[in-house]
């Protein structure tokens, strides 16, 4: 019987894991959960890439109090019924409607790029709660890049 130990690398901002140290050094570079990352799709179109903690905390100002109650009304949930929570069920039936931000006023802040959307959606932890589907923004952006290109 052989026995052979082997490196694994992980992302310090997600959960991916590789066994190629170069490969996973170039994904952290570019991770949506990494607030430091380099936008490969902005880059990709000569944009400049916004700082991400600004817009964060351009949105927290105007949402904090919102996305924090939100979270609140979603622990207890989950710990009485185990009941997870999208933006649909919590304004659907509840007597306050919670001021949430979406993806277009992320948008509006960061750009049309999805990779910069997602990251702030990451760094707010807020993905449960907001609609935002990463194929559809992706697609949009790849069409808009393909019409520039011709």
């Amino acid at each position: 019987m052989k026995r052979v130990k082997k490196w694994v690398y992980y992302c310090e901002h997600c959960k991916k894991s590789g066994r190629s140290a170069s490969h996973m050094a170039r994904h952290e570079q570019r991770c949506t959960g990494n607030p430091d990352r380099e936008c490969g799709m902005c880059g990709v179109l000569g944009d400049t890439q916004e700082d991400y903690r600004v817009v964060v905390a351009t949105l927290r100002e105007r949402f904090g109090s919102d996305i924090d109650a939100v979270k609140e009304v979603i622990a207890v949930e989950i710990e009485r019924d185990g009941w997870s929570a999208t933006r649909a069920d919590i304004n659907d039936g509840k007597e306050h409607e919670y001021n949430l931000p979406t993806a277009k006023d992320i948008d509006a802040l960061i750009g049309e790029c999805p990779a910069c959307i997602l990251t702030v959606i990451r760094m707010l932890d807020i993905a449960a709660l907001i609609k935002f589907s990463w194929a559809e923004h992706r697609k949009d952006w790849q069409d808009a890049y393909n019409e520039s290109q011709y």
